[in-house]
């Protein structure tokens, strides 16, 4: 795993651009482009200023945009590639009152914009000093089944920023910012080889959603990627 340090280093995020090699027993959630082809760091800068959230690169670059769609029912982000080409979105089930579900999926096709879902699995509230949430992929993409078929979850503290997400056989862990600049108000998700970055990155903004509370919620993040 990259040491909180390398996220300084300015080196690019190495994506996995061999289509051919993606692993083909498992469905593809966002795109086999950005499934990470080495241990990757991604460095969350927590600020409340502005109202766009970006994804940076170590060298400062755009690698992702998310355009958070504050008046739709849903609450709608789009996430953008450095492009600003549409490459993902998350919601919320347009009947849901409370933050305890997202889905996530590609924006534009109804047939493939809830490719599955993050939900809090209790007990009670959303607890964010103890977070229990699980990952479900939707069954047209799921290998067999007519339901939703889990493939992960996430446990740990979201308010200390101690978390891992486990998906398939890979994890990403999130873990507060020590060794890297500012790292009072930064945290880190260091991503295992092979899982999709752009679908880290939804998970992590679902979290935030869930399990950051009223104090928290509105907070604008720039995300470093490395």
């Amino acid at each position: 795993m990259a040491s909180a340090a390398a996220a300084t280093s300015g080196a690019r995020v190495r994506r996995n651009n061999n289509h051919n090699k993606h692993n083909n027993e498992r469905p593809i959630l966002i795109s086999p482009r950005f499934v990470a082809a080495e241990p990757t760091t991604l460095v969350f800068k927590e600020k409340r200023t502005g109202d766009s959230k970006n994804v940076r690169d170590a060298s400062g670059d755009v690698a992702f945009e998310v355009d958070p769609r504050h008046l739709t029912l849903s609450k709608r982000r789009i996430l953008k590639d450095e492009k600003g080409v549409p490459v993902g979105q998350m919601r919320q089930p347009r009947t849901q009152i409370s933050d305890t579900k997202w889905y996530f999926g590609i924006p534009g096709n109804p047939g493939v914009d809830k490719r599955g879902n993050i939900q809090h699995k209790g007990p009670g509230a959303p607890d964010p000093d103890h977070v229990h949430a699980e990952i479900f992929l939707s069954p047209q993409f799921a290998l067999g089944g007519m339901e939703d078929h889990l493939i992960g979850k996430v446990e740990g503290n979201w308010r200390s920023r101690e978390c891992r997400i486990s998906v398939f056989r890979e994890s990403a862990r999130v873990v507060r910012g020590a060794g890297v600049p500012e790292a009072a108000d930064s945290y880190l998700v260091e991503v295992a080889a092979g899982m999709d970055v752009a679908f880290v990155t939804m998970i992590v903004l679902a979290l935030n959603e869930i399990y950051s509370g009223d104090d928290e919620g509105d907070d604008e993040e720039t995300l470093l990627m490395e």
